[in-house]
């Protein structure tokens, strides 16, 4: 059996300034939601922020320029990650961020030439992502980055490939010109979602696909025709979007496995929907000013999450809502923490890794790892998409191989103690390229799982580190 790694529930660092505090009893049998709110940003000039974990990015122009920060909520220590000037529409997943970089190649030109790095936190090293001349708009997920520019394209850090997922196309005829323009693509797991412009000299027809990256498949899942479609988000098998027509008017949820689709809200001033677990969060001026507002899936309930009447551009992670705010003149980042009673603390799970000595050059194909959760915890509702090795590593997903598909292959009980362990696979030469050698190297697991509380469904995260020996020696002959 290989070493035995226990996670430990990880306790925030408190965060100092919190604006206000709004009690809100949702529905009589929803436990109490707390929301309080935190100013993470007082620069007056920051914007397009993401989330992920403990860490929050943005672009910020302080300093004349454009360039990305990151702030940890752990240890309350921000940190300026680009110092080009020219950064700028940030996202994160695990140690990597993604953003663009204007003029790099072409300064005369930077709105032309813009293409796409990541920045790897943990080895602090930046990279550009082989691209196209005007690229924009990346999102991430494990190891997989997309973008537009010119179409929809993905790069997997895994072999370093990069795969066209849909072409924008012109035709420039001066009596019926006409054609396709793809933009603003999100990813989970193997999903790409995004929104297109198809046009003709008369009519444009709005419309939001689906790729499936293990099908190779292409769905229309939402079209209009000369009004407003609003951009996508994507969480696990369902995609939200916001729409103001004379037929739909709202937001929708579309759920991959079933194609069906639900509507959320009849707002006419919606827009920038996210999504997480079972929450929906959205802007809306219904009043005249914009806000930011939340629908929970499980207790089918609405919440308004902001007063301000300046906050645009929300994200969301786990009980984490993270925005833009101008009310004090400037553009700040904000945060809003939501908890209540039924929400957990980071779940505390055991693993077994195996082997529990890696050897970085021997032959083996794949490292196993075990995961037990405690009993209130289904190991059948691990997200095995969102587990990631040190924040870089995703767990093998490919629905060609056994271990994926196969319940008798990944559900075991390796320490005969009743409960069941889901067991998942890494690529051992990924590992290896995240790892040094070293007879104490700390190994740290990401990921969630949904459970049910008795009331309802929600996420929870899992998070924790173990210590393995890593070598690296000759096979013997």
């Amino acid at each position: 059996m290989g070493n035995k790694l226990r996670i430990y529930s990880t306790a925030l660092a408190a965060i100092a300034l919190v604006l206000f505090l709004i009690l809100i009893s949702s529905t009589a049998t929803a436990a109490p939601l707390t929301i309080t709110e935190t100013r993470i940003t007082t620069s007056g000039s920051a914007s397009n922020p993401d989330i992920y974990e403990n860490k929050i990015v943005w672009q910020d122009t302080r300093d004349g320029g454009s360039d990305i920060y990151m702030y940890d909520l752990s240890t309350m220590k921000e940190t300026q990650i680009t110092t080009s000037g020219s950064a700028y529409n940030p996202a994160i997943y695990g140690n990597l961020i993604v953003y663009e970089k204007h003029g790099m190649n072409y300064p005369d030109d930077p709105w032309h030439s813009s293409d796409i790095y990541m920045y790897n936190i943990a080895t602090q090293q930046e990279a550009q992502i082989p691209t196209s001349i005007g690229a924009f708009n990346p999102d991430v997920y494990g190891s997989k980055i997309v973008w537009d520019g010119g179409g929809i394209y993905l790069y997997d850090l895994s072999n370093a490939k990069v795969t066209k997922i849909a072409e924008d196309w012109y035709n420039n005829d001066e009596f019926a010109g006409s054609g396709s323009q793809n933009r603003d693509p999100v990813i989970y797991g193997n999903q790409i979602a995004w929104y297109c412009q198809d046009y003709t000299d008369v009519d444009t027809f709005y419309s939001i696909y689906l790729y499936d990256l293990s099908t190779d498949h292409k769905t229309e899942i939402a079209s209009i025709m000369n009004d407003y479609l609003g951009l996508p988000d994507i969480y696990d098998d369902e995609i939200v979007y916001t729409t103001a027509s004379i037929y739909q008017i709202g937001t929708f949820i579309y759920q991959i496995s079933t194609q069906k689709i639900s509507q959320i809200t009849t707002s006419e001033t919606v827009s920038s929907p996210h999504i997480y677990g079972n929450r929906i969060i959205w802007q809306d001026n219904r009043n005249g000013n914009w806000d930011i507002y939340m629908y929970d899936l499980c207790t089918s309930t609405e919440t308004q999450t902001t007063t301000s009447g300046s906050a645009v551009n929300p994200v969301i992670y786990n009980d984490r809502i993270v925005w833009e705010d101008s009310r004090n003149g400037g553009s700040d980042i904000y945060m809003a923490t939501l908890s209540s009673s039924n929400l957990p603390e980071t779940v505390e799970a055991e693993i077994y890794f195996s082997p529990n000595t890696l050897n970085l050059r021997s032959g083996g194909q794949w490292v196993t790892v075990y995961i037990e959760l405690p009993e209130e915890y289904a190991a059948t509702g691990i997200d095995v998409s969102s587990v990631l090795l040190n924040g870089a590593v995703s767990a093998v997903t490919d629905m060609k191989c056994n271990f994926v598909t196969d319940k008798r292959e990944y559900l075991t009980d390796v320490d005969r103690d009743g409960i069941s362990e889901r067991m998942l696979k890494f690529d051992r030469k990924a590992i290896g390229s995240v790892l040094k050698k070293g007879n104490k190297v700390t190994i740290t697991l990401t990921g969630r799982v949904e459970y049910n509380d008795g009331i309802s469904s929600s996420v929870a995260d899992f998070k924790g580190s173990g210590v393995i020996k890593v070598i690296e020696s000759k096979s013997k002959k």
